[in-house]
Order: structure tokens, then C-alpha cells, then sequence
């Protein structure tokens, strides 16, 4: 892997409390140029983040095309949220095992907190 990209975690997934995972054909070229990414599961909600972010992934050169496939999971935790109520931390966690599965979580409590201040 020479780049890699990570997905946001979509506001509007967040605040719906929505988690899931999708599934993502990536097809590369020999020069690790991701040349097409194509959604083969997962939530409409989630597609836009993860291909934008795939696309920019840059492999090591193999000298052949190829194609393999990449599982993004969204996940909410209750972990305890960083920040105070003015300023909470809503940036999500990111950890790969790389190339096959990219995690994206966040906390709920960071997305109460947030929802809550918008309310005012």
C-alpha cells in the first residue's frame, strides 16, 4: 500500500445512529492506480464516502491488473467522548488491516452531545 484513504463516517448516518458494513470491488492496474471501484453490498448512505476514498488509494506497482475486494465498517460505540458539551469531538477512529477491512467508528455520546448544541 503506497496510499491509503479512509472513509468518513456520513453526518447524517451518525446522527441516525445507522452502522453497517459494505463491500467494495476495487480494480487496479499495474501501475496500483485504482481504476474502478464498484459497491457490491451494503447501505446507499455509505457509498458516496467509501468510493470517494477507495478511488484514491495507490497500490505498489505489480506489473498486472488485478481486482480484490474491501469491507468498510461503520460502527457507534458508547465509548466516552472527548471534548466538552460546548466542543465535542465528533472526528471518528479510523483502524485498517489493510488492504481488506477499513473500521470507522464513533462514539454516541460524541453525536448526543453535538445534536444537542445544534438544538440551542
Amino acid at each position: 500500500m503506497v496510499t491509503s484513504v479512509a472513509p468518513a463516517y456520513p453526518r447524517v448516518a451518525r446522527q441516525a445512529g445507522m452502522q453497517g458494513n459494505t463491500i467494495t470491488e476495487l480494480s487496479v492496474n499495474q501501475k496500483g492506480v485504482v481504476t474502478e471501484a464498484k459497491r457490491i453490498l451494503g447501505h446507499p448512505i455509505f457509498e458516496q464516502y467509501v468510493l470517494a476514498a477507495l478511488r484514491q488509494w495507490r497500490l505498489k506497482p505489480s506489473g498486472r491488473d488485478y481486482t480484490f475486494q474491501v469491507t468498510c465498517r461503520f460502527e457507534l460505540t458508547d465509548d466516552e467522548c472527548e471534548g466538552t458539551a460546548e466542543r465535542p469531538a465528533t472526528e471518528t477512529q479510523v483502524s485498517a488491516e489493510l488492504p481488506a477491512l477499513i473500521r470507522v467508528t464513533t462514539s454516541r455520546r460524541c453525536i448526543e452531545m453535538d445534536t444537542s448544541q445544534r438544538k440551542r
